[in-house]
Formats: structure tokens, sequence, C-alpha cells
């Protein structure tokens, strides 16, 4: 889930901030209490590689006109 949150927020960082910020709230929540040790060790393994590249590879896609709904769809809405 870390891997696709932070593709999505890196995305919306770009396309569209205000949506970013939502995206962001939702990845202070997820790495809430985790030590940057353990994030950097997360951020190696090759699931969360693939997740995040899936996304991007997904996003990539996205239409530009269309980025408010990623920014602000399932992805960035919290849980």
């Amino acid at each position: 889930m870390l891997g696709m949150t932070e593709a999505v927020f890196d995305y919306c960082a770009k396309a569209d901030p205000k949506g970013a910020a939502k995206v962001h709230a939702r990845l202070k929540r997820l790495v809430q209490g985790a030590s940057r040790e353990t994030l950097a060790k997360v951020r190696k393994s090759d699931e969360y590689r693939k997740a995040r590249s899936s996304v991007d590879d997904f996003l990539a896609k996205v239409d530009e006109r269309n980025a408010s709904r990623v920014c602000s769809g399932p992805l960035a809405a919290s849980k």
C-alpha cells in the first residue's frame, strides 16, 4: 500500500496539488509510528517496487484532464 500511495502522491503533487494534500494526509497515516529504518527497508523490497511501478505505469496513461479524479479517488481516500 505504501508504494501505491507514494506513487499517487508524486503524481498528484505535479498534476493536482489540491488533491495531493489529501493523498499526503493518507500517506502520513500510513507511515505513522514507523521508523525511518523500517520505511527504508520497505522501500527497498520487491513488493514495494512492483506496486509503485504498477501504479506509475497506470498513472502515466491517465489523461491530465482526469488528474483530479485520480487524486480524489479511492487511492487518495482515507481508510
